[in-house]
């Protein structure tokens, strides 16, 4: 029996192999050996050395930059006057599921902030000294936010974006709108398009709006899972009323059926079969 490995770990043996074209048992057994670090595994691959680490001096020069030009910021933290110039600097519209994703690489721990640990060791870990090199790896990661292959990438920015929400001490969740809001541009291209010959989006958004309330954690990231569900069978055929679904999605998947007619031809064969 083949061993279990954890998604963000599908991920990189995937990414391995699409840029080496080895098998996947080759893949995985250099990726381990390297600590599950794809860039070092693929160095390994081809028996050349590793690029020299990033400067942290040079990040933490790169951030203090970026504070002196934000009259909020204190020493080890950007406002959003400094923020909101350094994604203008990236080419990250506000309105650009990129924005997710440098807040993801960065830790930020709010919209529109960044602290210097987060900043300086987050750009380490991706290999991107300076401004340059950081827009390029942000094109490329949003590109690829879509791609079967990058879903662990999608699931750790999706689930950083829910924290950027959370705006005051204990909020625990965040209001419809701006659920919706950061779903519009989570769940369209380049990132997972949720439509296929169902418009899931548009279906779901409408729901939640007509429910009004409030989205916690649970319901956020189960939302991506359901999102992933719905893609792979747009008949609903996997959803079962045993499984540990939030009760949103369970309304909302019976609201498909009584009110749209999405999903009904596989009810009515279970139904068929209860018989």
């Amino acid at each position: 029996m083949p061993p279990a490995y954890t998604s963000a770990q599908k991920a990189a043996i995937s990414q391995f192999a699409s840029v080496t074209h080895a098998d996947r048992a080759t893949a995985a057994r250099l990726l381990k050996s390297n600590g599950w670090n794809v860039p070092t595994a693929v160095h390994a691959f081809y028996g050349t050395a590793p690029p020299p680490s990033p400067s942290t001096t040079a990040l933490n020069k790169l951030f203090d930059s970026l504070r002196s030009a934000d009259s909020t910021s204190t020493p080890d933290k950007i406002g959003p006057e400094g923020t909101m110039a350094y994604f203008g600097n990236l080419g990250v519209a506000l309105d650009d599921v990129g924005c997710f994703v440098v807040s993801q690489i960065v830790a930020s721990p709010g919209m529109g902030e960044m602290t210097r640990a987060g900043f300086v060791n987050g750009w380490a870990e991706a290999g991107a000294e300076t401004a340059q090199q950081q827009a390029a790896l942000v094109r490329a990661r949003k590109a690829g936010l879509g791609k079967k292959e990058n879903r662990g990438v999608l699931r750790g920015v999706y689930r950083h974006t829910f924290r950027l929400a959370l705006t005051a001490p204990g909020q625990r969740n965040i209001d419809v709108d701006t659920a919706v809001a950061m779903w519009g541009l989570l769940f369209t291209a380049p990132s997972l398009e949720w439509k296929g010959s169902v418009d899931w989006l548009g279906l779901w958004t409408e729901f939640v709006r007509a429910r009004g309330k409030a989205i916690n954690a649970d319901v956020w990231n189960q939302t991506l899972v359901f999102a992933e569900e719905t893609l792979k069978d747009e008949g609903l055929g996997w959803w079962t009323e045993e499984a540990a679904w939030p009760a949103l999605v369970d309304e909302f998947v019976k609201w498909c059926r009584e009110e749209r007619g999405v999903g009904v031809q596989k009810k009515a064969e279970e139904d068929e079969m209860s018989y």
